[in-house]
């Protein structure tokens, strides 16, 4: 019998899950259950200023990149540590709203890849599929 429960449903696959990530095939996707709230330590921690994550790639990944700024922040740990990189994060939507999303592209620190699929995963109207590449710059 299938598991009714998404998270339970990968463990019985025997998926790793922990702290809202799955690897699956090396990739690291987000896993929320129903009507749970999301936890971005970057929109609930104090610290030092960092700059806003800037959007890459063209037209399009711009548009979608606007779609996301709204729950995007720059991780404070890793903003204090000067961490930086770039993330392409690729998701499935339906009537809008994101259910799948896999990071494609990773920046190499957790931190900053858990951002944006926070991110992705909150946010609304949204195309049926799409790419968007954010970028992570301490200064």
């Amino acid at each position: 019998m299938i598991p009714k429960d998404p998270i339970a449903r990968l463990r019985a696959l025997g998926v790793a899950v922990g702290a809202g990530f799955a690897m699956v095939a090396g990739v690291a996707v987000s896993v929320v259950r129903a009507g749970e709230p999301l936890k971005n330590e970057a929109l609930d921690a104090s610290g030092p200023s960092c700059p806003a994550p800037v959007s890459g790639g063209n037209e399009l990944q711009h548009r979608l990149f606007e779609a996301i700024r709204g729950g995007l922040a720059y991780p404070a740990a890793a903003c204090a540590e000067g961490r930086e990189g770039t993330v392409v994060a690729w998701f499935r939507a339906v009537d809008g709203a994101p259910f799948q999303v896999e990071i494609r592209k990773s920046s190499g620190d957790a931190r900053l890849d858990h951002a944006v699929l926070l991110a992705v995963s909150r946010a609304t109207m949204l195309p049926r599929t799409g790419e968007v590449t954010v970028i992570f710059k301490s200064r």
